[in-house]
């Protein structure tokens, strides 16, 4: 039986949108790519039935999938955007003669189960306020914002949680408060650097 997403699921194309409906049940729309900037029935379409609900964007890793993604952000404004971000896995998609450019996998070929772990932690997590969220204060505490090598430890990080190299402090922290509590955050950052150490 098929786990069911009640959230609304944005993808970027039709496969990406294939792979999940072969994995779960629920809604699950395309932007088509790019073409969420041209057709405008399809972005009415998508603010008239995401108003007032919650949306979870899943594009890919890349240039492209972010630029989708801050553009859904930036037009649903009656939705509650959530963000969902597949991990920087290299590879090429069956389908394909060839890697894309940035030469990682997209949605569509993302390996079922960490599809399924995302989704896991997603529907275990209800939208709520955060009581004691994680701050960009704590980011600078950690060493992952601020500091002159920061960059790099951060993006150490992200790959360690799983999370995409390209997501900026913003989208870090909110995936973060989504997933996290504050001790969580700082359990997993001493469990990263004894990792780190031991290498």
């Amino acid at each position: 039986m098929k786990q069911k997403i009640p959230d609304i699921v944005i993808v970027e194309g039709k496969y990406d949108k294939i792979k999940l409906e072969s994995l779960f049940d629920g809604v699950f729309v395309a932007t088509n790519g790019f073409g969420i900037f041209r057709d405008k029935d399809l972005l009415e379409g998508l603010k008239s039935m995401t108003r007032g609900r919650r949306v979870i964007v899943m594009t890919d890793s890349d240039r492209a999938g972010f630029k989708i993604r801050k553009y859904l952000h930036d037009t649903l404004k009656d939705a509650y955007v959530t963000d969902v971000y597949i991990p920087d896995i290299y590879g090429r998609e069956r389908r394909k003669d060839k890697p894309s450019a940035e030469g990682k996998l997209g949605v569509e070929g993302m390996p079922p189960e960490v599809l399924k772990n995302l989704v896991r932690t997603l529907t275990a997590t209800p939208v709520r306020p955060v009581v004691d969220p994680i701050t960009v204060s704590d980011l600078f505490d950690a060493g992952l914002y601020g500091k002159s090598d920061s960059a790099s430890f951060r993006r150490a990080f992200q790959n360690f949680l799983g999370y995409p190299a390209r997501m900026n402090k913003r989208m870090l922290l909110d995936v973060l408060n989504m997933t996290f509590t504050k001790q969580q955050f700082y359990d997993h950052l001493r469990c990263f650097t004894k990792a780190a150490l031991i290498k």
